[in-house]
């Protein structure tokens, strides 16, 4: 699998607390409109986005999971061919495509890479928007109405039929089953049909360049009971007031 696509993988992430507070590039305009900025949590260590370029040469800080932690990649073609991976530029490099994580320890090492340096990507290539239905987007127990079912429906097991019924559902028609806690405005921890899942909110902004404004979120899952997980960063957007949100598919996969 191409470890730089933003889809479902096998992991341990441990998050840290996420406060309250959000940061915004400042406002553009371009004619006679005012752009809405680009904007982010402080999950995301940044304090403006001319930061990015040197934070790609930066090491992931991986002190989260332990203090000597480090992630070695598997040649997926020769497995003793490996390569200690340490910054998101290294991560992101066309050398190591093809390798993977291979030991239940670089899986978990991976995952502070898949969140850290996928979200520099996706800010890497955002831009404000010119129409927003989003602006007041946060994860409160109200969101299930709007969220797709899928975003919890990681492994759908079923007929194509059955699983694209569920991917036109949103949470709410999950049904009684369904459990939410909201952590902060951030962050909801979800219980369903066995699985623990977290959604995070991380960005808001234009990632796919039609000049709507999108959000960006990372979305963990794992078996009740099992050893089982997954991650992946998902962006949605809105194309109307109170409309469905859609969720994007990935732009962000390839080279710097």
């Amino acid at each position: 699998m191409n470890k730089r696509q933003l889809v479902v993988t096998w992991a341990i992430v441990v998050f840290p607390v996420l406060s309250n507070v959000v940061f915004a590039k400042e406002s553009a305009k371009g004619g006679n409109e005012t752009l809405c900025p680009v904007r982010w949590t402080s999950e995301i260590k940044i304090k403006d986005l001319n930061e990015l370029d040197s934070l790609f040469d930066k090491p992931v800080d991986m002190s989260r999971a332990c203090e000597d932690c480090s992630l070695e990649l598997t040649d997926e073609k020769d497995e003793n061919k490996k390569v200690k991976i340490t910054t998101c530029k290294q991560y992101f490099d066309p050398e190591y495509e093809k390798f993977y994580a291979c030991t239940t320890y670089d899986i978990t090492m991976e995952s502070w890479f898949k969140l850290d340096c996928n979200t520099l990507k996706f800010l890497k290539n955002s831009i404000p928007s010119k129409v927003s239905y989003l602006s007041d987007f946060v994860l409160s127990k109200d969101a299930i109405r709007y969220l797709p079912a899928e975003l919890v429906n990681w492994g759908c097991v079923g007929s194509e039929e059955e699983c694209n019924k569920i991917g036109s559902k949103t949470l709410k028609d999950l049904g009684s089953e369904l459990k939410v806690k909201v952590e902060d405005k951030f962050n909801l921890d979800i219980e369903y049909d066995d699985t623990a899942n977290t959604i995070k909110l991380l960005a808001w902004g234009d990632f796919n360049h039609d000049g709507i404004e999108d959000v960006l979120l990372y979305i963990t899952h794992h078996y009740i009971g099992g050893s089982g997980r997954s991650y992946k960063s998902v962006v949605l957007t809105r194309l109307e007031k109170e409309g469905k949100l859609i969720e994007l598919p990935d732009k962000n996969s390839g080279g710097m």
